[in-house]
């Protein structure tokens, strides 16, 4: 045995001090577990809102005690609270509770997105907190061309539109293009950006597919919004030899280009949006691409060469939902913003 510790002395310090720290964990842990009592869990919740909209917010609140208590709200930019109020609670034990919190959020100026904070305090009958939920919400303005007009039509944007909803979202949003009614000129395309509008089928546009293997080898770069069915030839180096990457991405590449944004904007409560996606599959001895309505399938594949011709099917829906969120609208404004500048760069928060 130690031989200082024998020291009375040092042996009273000693113990002292580890009278302390046990206290001082015991005290820790039984706060730790207080804290775990209940919890705050957001429901569908975006993270990215209009300025000036109208929403709904939803939770849920859950409790392995029964809790009679209050619920606290405050809305919030920086130092400064936008909106606050409170709800009387009973919650049951092990019995999830759903809140819904209607809001009007505060008006933004153009060409500015700034973020917010929403905070959701859950307190017992003592005024003891046991739960607490913070999320952050961005508001953006409608227009993420603002000031950019010029530019938009320096792109030289090229629209082959067969479905037609794409031409009246870019009208009504001020996005310049010139319209390609034939798929057999598209192979002819030399320059600029050609985008191929949602609800483009490939089986009924034959000519398309053909292009959509020619185009970016010449450095034209392509857009494919939510394409509805048909397939495409898989690259390969022997084929293509400028060849630079081939990918697949799940939805979660939105935030790749911009963390503000929200993957999950066409998700509904009732359930999950039902769309065509892309997969790679061997047809008699050659991989190709397939466009279907499956849950095996990628939202989003992207090929690009060295002349930084690029060619990205995108199977998000941004069209259908382009007045639902931000993310539809401010997705495109990235992907432009990356086809311009000949970078894969992320262009977010800018």
């Amino acid at each position: 045995m130690n031989q200082h510790l024998l020291d009375p002395r040092i042996r009273r310090a000693f113990l002292a001090v580890m009278c302390l720290t046990i206290g001082t964990s015991s005290a820790f842990a039984a706060d730790e577990e207080a804290k775990e009592i209940a919890a705050i869990q957001p429901v569908a919740v975006s993270s990215a809102y209009f300025g000036e909209e109208k929403i709904e917010l939803g939770y849920r609140l859950s409790t392995t005690e029964a809790v009679q208590g209050k619920l606290f709200w405050q809305y919030s930019a920086g130092a400064r609270t936008l909106a606050r109020g409170e709800e009387p609670l009973d919650l049951v034990a092990n019995q999830a509770e759903s809140f819904k919190l209607p809001m009007e959020l505060p008006p933004v100026r153009e060409g500015v997105t700034f973020a917010t904070q929403m905070t959701l305090t859950v307190v017992d009958g003592d005024g003891k907190e046991i739960a607490k939920n913070e999320q952050t919400i961005w508001l953006f303005p409608q227009d993420p061309f603002v000031q950019r007009k010029e530019w938009l039509q320096e792109l030289n944007i090229q629209l082959f539109d067969p479905a037609g909803d794409t031409a009246k979202v870019f009208e009504k949003a001020g996005i310049p293009f010139d319209k390609v009614t034939n798929s057999n000129v598209l192979a002819d395309i030399e320059e600029g950006i050609l985008i191929v509008g949602a609800g483009t089928s490939l089986r009924k546009n034959r000519a398309l597919a053909d292009a959509l293997g020619k185009l970016p080898q010449r450095g034209v770069r392509v857009l494919c919004l939510s394409l509805v069915d048909g397939e495409l030839i898989w690259p390969d180096r022997e084929t293509y030899p400028q060849l630079e990457n081939v990918s697949f991405s799940s939805k979660q590449i939105v935030r790749q280009y911009d963390k503000r944004l929200f993957p999950d904007f066409a998700q509904t409560a009732d359930a999950p949006p039902a769309t065509a996606g892309i997969k790679l599959e061997s047809k008699r001895g050659q991989l190709k691409l397939i466009v279907e309505e499956a849950e095996d399938t990628w939202p989003w594949w992207r090929v690009k060469f060295q002349n930084q011709g690029t060619c990205i099917v995108c199977c998000l829906d941004l069209i259908e939902h382009w007045d639902r969120s931000p993310t539809p609208r401010f997705l495109l404004k990235h992907i432009l913003e990356q086809f311009s500048s000949n970078s894969n760069v992320s262009q977010s928060e800018q």
